[in-house]
């Protein structure tokens, strides 16, 4: 199921816990002040009705969506990939992906270094897109936000660091190398 920020400000104050694999909604207001402490202001811009969050990657700083139902780590639109100033690794692999409204969009997969919330992640892969967003520069998902808990409310998203690992292997699968 995908939970989407939409839904958790409807439910909120909610408390995502992904290491744990828990989740809190409709938190009292002593609930709330309780769980608070440690976290970090992550965001209070919304844009589309997603919280929209500043993510540095590979020496750049970007304004991306967080979006819980995308499952990579973070995808970058085309004008905002030429920002990324240091990537890691081998040449690039590709992957080519189908929207759920038939859109193609193909995608240059780097690894960079990223810093998030005051916390700092080495060689993350990050998806080059082919294609513009409005509004935002790109997506930060799931498989960098497990690494997170997240503290919602209407208004406000704060998140702390859980040690939870980044899923880093799921594109293996389906990317491919060379042009």
């Amino acid at each position: 199921h995908i939970l989407t920020i939409d839904y958790l400000k409807h439910v909120s104050p909610c408390l995502l816990r992904p290491e744990a694999g828990e989740m809190h909604v409709a938190l009292s207001a002593a609930q709330y002040v309780r769980h608070r402490i440690g976290f970090v202001k992550c965001s209070s811009r919304l844009s589309g009705g997603s919280f929209v969050a500043q993510i540095e990657i590979g020496g750049g700083t970007f304004q991306c969506t967080v979006d819980t139902g995308a499952s990579s780590c973070v995808s970058l639109s085309r004008s905002a990939a030429k920002r990324v100033r240091r990537c890691t690794g081998d040449e690039p692999r590709k992957l080519r992906q189908v929207g759920v409204n038939g859109e193609e969009i193909c995608s240059d997969i780097v690894a960079a270094d990223v810093d998030f919330c005051g916390t700092h992640f080495a060689d993350v892969p990050i998806l080059l897109n082919d294609m513009d967003l409005e509004d935002v520069d790109g997506y930060i998902g799931l498989s960098l936000l497990r690494a997170f808990d997240m503290l919602v409310t209407s208004d406000e998203l704060v998140c702390r660091h859980n040690g939870y690992e980044l899923r880093t292997d799921l594109l293996d699968a389906v990317a491919s190398a060379g042009v």
